[in-house]
């Protein structure tokens, strides 16, 4: 430690006025929390002392105006959206010092209910104990339990939910959720103790940190394929070192900061240093010299050094070295050598890479410092990023070569690889990558995508599979552009050995994860079942590769798949090889596609549905009776006879048993017991309930069926309970179900019995959501008990449909947990291989757009695409309102314009008003909403009254105002024939009064409504009741207060009064 509180004996004193000591006077509180890195051969100063001092007494004059002992809310400093993915699972927090917790633990409990103190006790303790049980869900649970039983909450209790939040925060997560909780903590009136504030900051600075780092890989992932990632903006916008500084000053206002330990002061100067933002640095480090509990170490001069390197201020990274070499004797014990290796980092920084090569080569070994290969590979990146090959290859010949050096790593190869490779020189990025093989490339992703980049362009196809294969074993997954066009290009050579490489890479990926719906490796394989020329085999090989997890054949390949089957039936000596190979999961896989195939006309469906089951018994499988429902079920909704009739003819010779059995085969879940005479009773029970005959329908079910010991057809009893909630009620479909779900009990295997029950409880979901039951529905997804043995969906480890769970984010309520629960459910979707629908993806990226969620709406619209669903005017209109309420302008005027473009549909009036409601009240951009409105009237879309509502709001409430042409929109409506509405002068009221703080004119509106003979509302008297609150006439308030509350007795008589 220092002989002595603190570097003021060190660097402020008469004898040392170097550069850092002189800007270390003049620091003051951050003026601006937005980094400004620059890079310049001169010193960099962000300010100087008169605009600093100027500030200073600017905030203290705010403070002086701010009720004593109230802390300033860091949340107002906020900006942007949180969303983005990390890399890595936060670690935890080490902190030196227990005064902060002991602070924290000692906070009495503030009522928010009225329960016993013992039970916030009890509480916190709970929240504790799933913490360090390392579940965050039970912590969440427990919260909202506290909250909701009325216990009273205490400081405490938020910082241990914090800290829980912090400490288990998964990679992918932005601190969202972490935020919220600080927020309604403050605005709860809870006091953060310093423990609270080391806790956000540390997290914020973490993650700070992930996203820069993101934010590199990405902007070279782009480089090399040319397409912009989907997150890119949301990464951008998520502002986590502004919301870290913005806490710390809360911190310093509460003289919290002096219980701060070093780390948290140092993962401020780390972050601070990406950006050089020098002027917030300099404050923090001010404050860590007056913090009573901490005291500068390497570390905190390492970030300085390259908080001033990376401004580009090589004078001021002396200054600190050589300050720190002054007091590194006093200091704790520690590895110098990331000092000097942030020295060499500041220089390569500031464009001399001979001075950092000097002081690897010369000062370290001078002053027995042993330097890292990680400060080397420093030099190396430097060297191969200014394409320098002759320094590059004299440092790698010196690691090789020299015994007191360090080994090259695969982060030593790995720019010179990158450099060979952007140069084009392939034989020598060859010999490094033999190398760089050798070690640990793991990390490496960026350098190996970029040599296959080289491979692919020279269509080098054997190296290129061997380093696909070296990526995917170490697993690193290669992006999907890189994969895909890997394997296509195989494939133009030859499709058996790209359909093996595709089976090797599904091998890889599914040993160390579960393989999603959604990702990209799926999307590789439907356009390579696509190819021109495919043969059925060659199209099955592929689906029999993606089956088992849970992947299905898109639509295209689905209709592909169908039309090159039917060709091959009528090609005899190709049927006669196929029939070789085909076996029933191929059948099975066949008839997935048949049902897959949204185009057929109701003659192509019956004719390939009945030449799919003479295909069956010509390879000698046994018709069976999920097909024979299915068919049925379809022929019968399309009011198909002739085909009905058809297919039970075809059927009838295969009527052997009247008691279910399991058939001897077994190839997948979905392929039930044999028809049997019970099968075709169902599909007689199918019809009636298509035609409406309700009673017919279970009179067949119950009295020919079920009373005689036999089992109906599953799906035609999913389909049939649709079909009753439909035409029938809720009620109707629940009686269905009542009637049928004893008979599934005789089903002899038990998971064909869960799976029958599940089957018709989620259509008996999917019944009560959409006629808005939502209590009841939901109890069909889980913790509900139907029989003895029976329980909800999940409770027998089944799932819903696709748009169940979209029925499911759509019932979810209001609040702060909306994200978090929508996420829950789409991501258990996604692991369970349930196919999502349009419809899901409609509801997804609505629900996440009102919970503001930036980074799972861009997520979720990415998914749809690798899912290959096409989209609906529905599903352009939500990611335009997700966008424009996330604030992510560029993003939704892309989507716009690609929705204006579209063939099929063009922005509707609703749509319009979306972007201009963006412009008004979002941005404030007058221009910007009239230019929508005005292309708007070029596509001849008819503005509605919420239109006229919304310009008049861009000329009342926009300043310059423009109040004639506000009042004009009234008589322009008109013109349209829409009549004025009382939210229209309310909006009039509301600028007149509240923003211009003209109460005449504000009550000549009120006149102006009457004489219109329109009757005012809530919003007229809460428009005038807020205008004569803010101008002081509190008496005319008063007489308006009765009014706001609905009371339309009121409002009416009022109307007389005014």
């Amino acid at each position: 430690m220092y002989a002595s509180k603190g570097t003021a004996n060190i660097i402020n004193t008469v004898a040392r006025q170097g550069l850092l000591s002189k800007q270390l006077t003049a620091a003051s509180r951050p003026t601006t929390l937005l980094p400004s890195p620059n890079r310049s051969a001169g010193k960099l100063y962000a300010t100087g002392r008169a605009s600093l001092s100027a500030n200073r007494q600017q905030q203290q004059q705010q403070d002086s105006t701010a009720p004593q002992g109230t802390s300033l809310n860091p949340i107002q400093a906020w900006t942007g959206n949180n969303s983005a993915a990390i890399f890595q699972k936060y670690a935890g927090v080490r902190y030196n010092h227990s005064a902060a917790a002991n602070s924290a633990q000692q906070d009495g409990a503030v009522s928010s209910g009225s329960s016993h103190p013992d039970a916030t006790k009890q509480g916190n303790a709970r929240i504790l104990q799933a913490k360090r049980s390392r579940d965050l869900r039970k912590v969440e649970s427990e919260f909202t339990r506290m909250k909701e039983s009325g216990v009273q909450l205490s400081a405490q209790t938020y910082t241990l939910v914090l800290d829980s939040y912090a400490t288990l925060r998964k990679p992918g997560h932005p601190p969202r959720r972490l935020l919220a909780v600080y927020q309604e903590m403050i605005e709860g009136g809870f006091k953060p103790s310093a423990y609270t504030y080391m806790i956000l900051i540390h997290a914020l600075c973490k993650r700070d940190i992930e996203v820069q780092k993101t934010l590199l890989m990405l902007n070279k992932q782009n480089d090399r394929s040319g397409q912009s990632p989907s997150n890119l903006e949301s990464l951008q916008s998520e502002n986590n070192i502004q919301k870290a500084l913005a806490i710390f000053e809360a911190s310093v206002t509460d003289n919290l900061y002096q219980d701060f330990d070093t780390e948290v002061f140092n993962s401020l100067l780390r972050s601070l240093s990406q950006y050089g933002n020098t002027q917030d640095g300099i404050y923090v480090f001010e404050h860590l010299e007056k913090a009573r509990s901490a005291e500068p170490n390497g570390r905190t001069f390492a970030a300085l050094i390259t908080l001033y390197g990376k401004a580009g201020d090589i004078q001021g990274a002396l200054e600190c070295f050589n300050e720190y070499k002054t007091v590194r004797g006093s200091m704790e014990k520690h590895n110098p050598a990331f000092v000097y290796s942030a020295l060499v980092d500041a220089y390569i920084k500031c464009g001399d890479p001979a001075a950092a090569r000097k002081i690897i080569e010369e000062d370290s070994v001078n002053d027995k410092v042993e330097t890292s290969v990680k400060t080397w590979n420093t030099l190396m990146r430097e060297y191969c990023d200014q394409k320098n090959l002759d320094g590059a290859y004299d440092v790698l010949a010196k690691l090789q070569n020299d015994p007191a050096l360090p080994d090259p790593v695969a982060s030593t190869y790995g720019p010179l690889l990158t450099a060979l490779s952007e140069l084009k020189m392939t034989d020598k990025a060859h010999e490094i990558y033999q190398k760089m093989s050798e070690t640990d490339i793991s990390k490496s992703y960026n350098n190996l995508a970029t040599y296959a980049h080289l491979l692919l362009e020279n269509k080098d196809l054997d190296r290129l599979q061997d380093v696909m294969f070296d990526m995917s074993k170490k697993g690193l997954d290669p992006e999907d552009s890189l994969t895909q066009k890997f394997v296509m290009q195989l494939a133009s050579k030859d499709i058996n050995r790209a359909i093996e490489a595709l089976r090797q890479l599904y091998a890889d990926v599914s040993s160390r994860s579960f393989v999603k719906v959604t990702d990209g490796i799926n999307q590789t394989a439907m356009y390579l079942a696509a190819q021109p020329n495919n043969s059925v085999s060659n199209i099955l090989d592929i689906l029999k590769i993606v089956h088992p997890f849970g992947v299905r054949a898109s639509v295209p390949v689905s209709e592909y798949l169908c039309n090159v089957f039917s060709q091959t039936r009528k090609n005899p000596a190709a049927w006669s090889k196929l029939k070789e190979t085909f076996g029933v999961t191929e059948h099975f896989l066949t008839i997935e596609a048949l049902f897959n195939s949204h185009n057929l006309s109701r003659e192509d469906f019956r004719d390939l549905a009945l030449d799919m089951a003479k295909a069956m018994v010509e390879v000698n499988i046994q018709p069976n009776s999920g097909l024979y429902a299915r068919v049925g079920a379809r022929l019968a909704k399309s009011q198909d006879e002739e085909g009905e009739k058809q297919w039970q003819a075809f059927f009838e010779p295969y009527l052997k048993d009247e008691a279910p059995k399991l058939d001897a085969y077994k190839a997948d879940d979905h392929m039930m017991h044999r028809t049997t005479k019970g099968d075709l009773l169902t599909g007689e029970a199918m019809k009636a309930a298509v035609q409406g005959k309700k009673d017919e329908c279970l009179n067949i079910l119950k009295k020919q069926i079920v009373d005689q010991n036999m089992v109906p057809t599953i799906e035609a009893v999913r389909e049939m309970i649709h079909i009753f909630g439909r035409d029938h009620g809720v009620a109707s479909a629940r009686n269905l179900y009542e009637v049928v779900g004893d008979s599934f009990d005789k089903l002899p295997d038990t998971i064909i019995r869960k799976k029958a029950h599940a089957a018709a409880l989620a259509s008996l979901l999917n019944v009560h959501l959409q006629a808005k039951d939502f209590d009841a529905g939901q109890s069909y997804y889980k913790q509900r008990k139907y029989h003895e043995d029976m329980f909800a969906i999940r409770d027998l480890d089944q799932y819903p449909d696709g748009n169940g769970y979209a029925l499911l984010i759509n019932a979810i309520p209001d609040g702060d947990n909306v994200a978090q629960e929508t996420m829950r459910l789409y991501n258990e979707l996604l692991f369970s291989n349930v196919k999502p629908t349009v419809f899901l993806y409609n509801v997804l990226i609505s629900k996440l757009g009102k919970a503001r969620s930036l980074k799972q709406v861009i997520q979720a619209h990415t998914d749809m695409k690798k899912m290959m669903l096409t989209p609906t005017a529905v599903t352009y209109n939500a990611l335009i309102s997700a966008f424009t309420r996330c604030g992510a302008e560029k993003t939704a005027v892309d989507t716009f314009n690609e929705m204006e473009r579209h063939p099929k549909f063009k922005p509707s009036p609703a749509t319009y008003n979306n972007m201009i409601q963006f412009y008004v009240r979002h941005e404030s951009n007058r221009e910007k909403a009239l230019e929508f409105f005005e292309r708007s009237r070029t596509s001849n879309s008819k503005p509605t009254a919420y239109t006229y509502r919304l310009l008049m709001e861009a000329y009342a409430n926009v300043v310059p105002y423009d109040m004639p042409t506000a009042h004009k929109m009234l008589t322009d409506m008109k013109k349209e024939n829409l009549q004025p509405e009382p939210r229209h002068y309310a909006t009039l009221i509301h600028s007149y009064g509240i923003l211009q703080r003209d109460v005449q004119s504000a009550e000549r509106v009120f006149e102006q409504l009457k004489k219109d003979h329109i009757q005012p509302d809530e919003s007229v008297y809460r428009a005038l009741h807020d205008t004569y609150v803010a101008n002081n006439e509190m008496d005319k308030a008063e007489k308006t207060k009765h009014h706001l509350n609905g009371d339309k007795h009121n409002q009416s008589s009022s109307a007389k009064q005014y």
